[in-house]
């Protein structure tokens, strides 16, 4: 099951980002990179068999290593990208509970509205719970949204 997050009022716990985090790093596959540890093995491999007579260029093993560097360092920001992206929806999210919304069905593709409950990561994106319903909504299907109307209006 998700983890959802409770309304602050409640004093119930938020959802852990280090879920959202995880299943947006694991919903892309299995790791394909090649890190340092590999890099060196590599390296080591490909020195002791080099031709003695024609010894690797110093300048391609640089380039090399500084090529590695630059690799991890890119996957490093987009790691950080996408979960400050995560974290930046579930505190969208999470401001809209208690807010009333509309949204465009898609298998209707009719306006749809209710007040939203709570707010899950699931499947890789932040979805709205619905009141009354065991319906879900993207932040992306949202179409409009109110304060939720008090009794004293």
């Amino acid at each position: 099951m998700p983890d959802a997050i409770a309304p602050a009022a409640t004093g119930a716990p938020t959802t852990s980002l280090d879920a959202a985090r995880q299943q947006a790093t694991t919903a892309t596959g299995p790791k394909q990179e090649l890190d340092g540890e590999v890099f060196l093995k590599l390296l080591v491999t490909q020195l002791q068999n080099q031709d003695p007579s024609s010894p690797m260029d110093t300048n391609q093993m640089v380039s090399q290593a500084a090529q590695l560097s630059m690799t991890e360092t890119m996957n490093g920001i987009a790691e950080t990208l996408a979960s400050q992206t995560a974290a930046s929806s579930m505190s969208t999210a999470a401001a809209l509970i208690g807010q009333d919304v509309e949204w465009l069905d898609p298998e209707t593709l009719e306006q749809a509205s209710g007040t939203v409950t709570g707010a899950l990561f699931q499947g890789g994106e932040t979805r709205l719970e619905i009141a009354g319903s065991d319906t879900t909504v993207t932040l992306a299907q949202i179409t409009a949204l109110a304060a939720r109307a008090t009794d004293d209006d």
